[in-house]
């Protein structure tokens, strides 16, 4: 049995350097459109959120237009010091669900997710007295917009970030697996399972935890899954 090959400390030093390399290559290259666009979409998301609740002067007697609309909710979300995430909101609100046909069935969900946004709005942006029925000047609504449409499109453009790094990732490893050991699983007593792609995780040792695992084939097909109990299999390269 061959074992797969022990790096050394340079080795590993160098393959650190071309990590880091890509890593700020695919940062760098990170197209600035994808803010902008981001930007500006969110920017009418806060206007219309702004204008619907007459400068939140008017949050709770609109709430249910205002929660039942998703691109509505998630500004609302994002007016608060710091934003809410969507589990966040059920839990604070004690709400089950923040689907609007959900929602419009439960006016009391509906008043109490706003209550939980209203005692959370960042003074910071919102500097009028909404709450007294004040209203702002041309300043402070414009700098509020602005403030939340950014962090609306920082928010979007870092998840999106994250799922690609995520599939990056997968693609890098899936690369080291095929392209640099060529691993088949063998059964200990010397059954071959061909080359497959393990679905569900990468074992740390030879220990392959139970689970699917499918068999590829030569067209780039898959095969049906194999179910595997937990065993000791080799790695082979």
């Amino acid at each position: 049995m061959n074992i797969p090959k022990n790096y050394s400390s340079d080795e590993l030093a160098e393959l650190r350097k071309e990590a880091i390399k890509n890593f700020r290559a695919g940062r760098l290259e990170e197209p600035l459109e994808d803010y902008i666009e981001a930007f500006d979409d969110y920017l009418g998301v806060t206007e219309e959120l702004l204008e619907t609740s007459v400068d939140l002067t008017e949050l709770e007697k609109r709430a249910l237009d205002i929660v039942t609309n998703k691109s509505l909710l998630k500004a609302l979300r994002y007016i608060a010091a710091p934003p809410i995430s969507d589990d966040d909101l059920k839990t604070l609100a004690e709400v089950k669900s923040l689907a609007p046909g959900s929602l419009k069935k439960n006016p009391v969900a509906v008043r109490e997710i706003v209550r939980t946004i209203m005692v959370a709005i960042d003074r910071k942006r919102f500097t009028w007295d909404f709450t007294n029925g004040g209203e702002p000047d041309e300043h402070e609504r414009s700098a509020a917009v602005l403030a939340t449409a950014a962090l609306l499109a920082s928010a979007h453009v870092a998840t999106k970030r994250r799922h690609a790094q995520q599939h990056g990732q997968a693609e890098i490893e899936r690369h080291w697996l095929y392209e640099r050991l060529q691993p088949r699983l063998v059964w200990p007593g010397g059954k071959d399972f061909e080359t497959i792609e393990l679905v569900r995780r990468r074992p740390a040792s030879f220990e392959i935890q139970r689970g699917e695992y499918f068999r590829q084939k030569a067209n780039n097909g898959w095969q049906e899954p194999i179910s595997v109990e937990t065993r000791r299999l080799l790695w082979m390269s």
